[in-house]
């Protein structure tokens, strides 16, 4: 696992910033449609906060923002 970190990481250093932002935000959006579990627990949580999001709508688009702000993290931190 090391090993595919490190080879990601140098793979992503040799893109040009707009295509790694790309990337992340393609890998944010497949992760918030492919990890149905964690997005059900964040839309969950969105709706328990008072005063976040007024409508379901609002809370899907916050999640699905989460989920590409936590990648855009991931590839700037690489």
């Amino acid at each position: 696992m090391y090993g595919l970190m490190r080879f990601a990481a140098s793979a992503i250093s040799l893109l040009p910033r707009w295509l790694s932002e790309a990337l992340a935000r393609l890998l944010g959006n497949l992760g918030y449609w492919g990890l149905r579990e964690r997005r059900l627990i964040a839309l969950d949580n969105l709706r328990k906060a008072d005063g976040v999001a007024s409508n379901e709508r609002d809370c899907r688009r916050i999640a699905r923002a989460s989920f590409v702000h936590l990648t855009s993290l991931g590839v700037e931190f690489m």
